[in-house]
């Protein structure tokens, strides 16, 4: 990824949370491989994390990307949603650090949370029997970027902010079209 300070391009290929902090987005352009790909982007308010999506348990880290804890993690927890671990009895490499300058290991959620297991990124560390307690977040759209699906895929499609920059307080790519990418020029 790019320095955000020196205005730079991001290379974007698979959805996830992009950025934890604020972040100003001078343009987006989707690379199509076929008429319809889209790509959208969202953030995430961390003032309000949702109250059915918090809680804490025992539970076991699977694949380095589930977590399942029988019983304690809601229903109400959906794809596109942000999750993170902020207390644990396991691996601290599991945990959102408070720092200011670390970098937060928020994720996006792949897929709806069924009553115990919730997937996200593949980042965690695998551990069995440990007692979590976790934050879930709503995310919100904020750019959505698609090439018509009458046309063919030839060309690219931007949105230019210019001069005043989209500006956001996280990045989430939600939506990637397989084969599709984008670039962010920042700052």
């Amino acid at each position: 990824m790019a320095n955000v300070l020196t205005g730079n391009t991001w290379y974007l290929d698979t959805v996830g949370v992009i950025w934890n902090y604020p972040v100003q987005i001078n343009k987006i352009v989707l690379l199509p491989n076929a008429a319809g790909d889209e790509a959208i982007f969202k953030w995430y308010d961390l003032g309000t994390p949702l109250s059915a999506g918090c809680g804490s348990g025992t539970g076991t880290i699977t694949g380095t990307n589930t977590l399942t804890s029988t019983g304690n993690l809601s229903a109400t927890i959906k794809t596109g949603m942000v999750f993170e671990i902020v207390a644990s009895s396991g691996s601290a490499d599991n945990l959102s650090p408070q720092g200011v300058l670390q970098p937060k290991k928020r994720y996006r959620v792949y897929s709806d949370a069924s009553a115990n297991a919730v997937v996200v990124e593949d980042k965690w560390t695998n551990e069995a029997s440990k007692v979590y307690q976790w934050k879930t977040y709503s995310s919100y759209y904020a750019a959505h970027v698609k090439k018509d699906a009458i046309t063919d895929a030839t060309g690219t499609i931007e949105i230019d902010f210019s001069p005043w920059p989209l500006m956001l307080p996280n990045l989430i790519l939600d939506t990637l079209t397989t084969n599709a990418v984008v670039y962010l020029h920042i700052r």
